[in-house]
C-alpha cells in the first residue's frame, strides 16, 4: 500500500513556477490553423527566464521560497503555493509581458479585476469598501458572478432555439395596473 508523500518544498516552489511562467508563455504564443500552415495570430515573445522569474517570486516572498507575501489589491497573505501573477495593466490593454509590469495577486482579485488596470481596480475596491456591509457582500458576489460567466463564454453552444416557456413560467398578457 503506497502512502501519499508530501513534496518537499523547494521542490514545490520549483515546479510551482516553472508551471506559472509555462502557462504565460503558452498563453502569448502565436497561434495556427489545425495544419499549421497559416498563422492566425501573432504570438509574443515572454522576456523573463525562469530563474529571473523565481528570484522576483522570491523577493515578493520576503526572500525565501517559504516566505509571505501579500496581494497587491486587497493585501491577503499569500505563499509560494497560492498566489496569481497579474498584470497591473493587462496585455490587451497595450500592458508589457515583463516582469516590471507584473503584480502579485490572490486568485479572486485576479479573476474579478479582469481587463482593469491595477489603479482602476484599486479604486473599485476603494468605493466597495465604503458600502455597507450587506452591499459589499452584494457587489462581491456579483462581480465574482460576472468574471465566471466571461469564462464560461468558450464552453459549450447555445440552442438556436431555446424550447418554450412553460405556462407558469411566461408574463401575463395583460398588464396587472
Amino acid at each position: 500500500m503506497s502512502r501519499w508523500k508530501p513534496m518537499p518544498l523547494v521542490e514545490a516552489f520549483q515546479r510551482r513556477t516553472s508551471d506559472i511562467l509555462s502557462s504565460m508563455r503558452s498563453r502569448f504564443r502565436g497561434k495556427w490553423n489545425k495544419k499549421k500552415t497559416r498563422l492566425l495570430q501573432v504570438g509574443r515573445e515572454v522576456p523573463i527566464d525562469l530563474e529571473e522569474f523565481r528570484a522576483w517570486v522570491v523577493a515578493r516572498l520576503g526572500g525565501t521560497p517559504d516566505g509571505c507575501g501579500q496581494c497587491e489589491y486587497c493585501g491577503r497573505p499569500l505563499d509560494a503555493m497560492d498566489f496569481r501573477v497579474d498584470h497591473r495593466l493587462p496585455v490587451s490593454r497595450g500592458g508589457d509581458l515583463g516582469l516590471a509590469n507584473c503584480v502579485f495577486s490572490c486568485d479572486e482579485c485576479n479573476r474579478v479585476k479582469g481587463q482593469l488596470s491595477g489603479d482602476e481596480f484599486r479604486w473599485l475596491l476603494e468605493v466597495v469598501s465604503r458600502m455597507s456591509t450587506v452591499a459589499q457582500k452584494d457587489v462581491k458576489e456579483r462581480l465574482k458572478m460576472g468574471a465566471g460567466f466571461r469564462r464560461l463564454r468558450f464552453f459549450g453552444k447555445q440552442a438556436k432555439n431555446p424550447p418554450p416557456l412553460a405556462a407558469s413560467q411566461q408574463l401575463p398578457l395583460e398588464e396587472p395596473f
